[in-house]
């Protein structure tokens, strides 16, 4: 199995203008995509409705998920906070100690669930 880390971060969101909204998700996942090599994915999925917003992220093991969330927290999160309120965190794979704190820190406690059986295409 791989050393992957992948989460779904469940969130309601605040706002209602699609504008900033829209501002916020390009501007972090332009970032995402030019600085982090290690993320894999970084895909964001919105209810028809705008009533939830979920979050899905996968990283080449702790180091990648690390480099990610502490980019989020040097780069300040209350934008993401004024847009997005986490509902549900949950956290795929063997997550170090670290990566739990930080996670609970700037989202939630995380939900675990750990890797027991399946495959990853390259």
């Amino acid at each position: 199995m791989s050393n992957d880390i992948s989460w779904i971060l469940a969130c309601k969101p605040l706002i209602r203008e699609a504008d900033r909204f829209s501002a916020l998700m390009g501007e972090l996942t332009a970032s995402v995509q030019t600085n982090e090599p290690e993320t894999h994915s970084y895909v964001w999925y919105l209810a028809p409705d705008g009533s939830r917003c979920e979050i899905y992220a996968s990283f080449t093991g702790n180091a990648g998920a690390l480099f990610h969330l502490n980019r989020l927290k040097e780069d300040g999160i209350e934008p993401f906070r004024k847009v997005l309120e986490p509902t549900s965190l949950a956290v795929y794979g063997h997550a170090s100690r670290e990566l739990k704190g930080l996670l609970h820190e700037l989202f939630l406690p995380p939900v675990l669930l750990q890797t027991v059986g399946g495959f990853v295409r390259p």
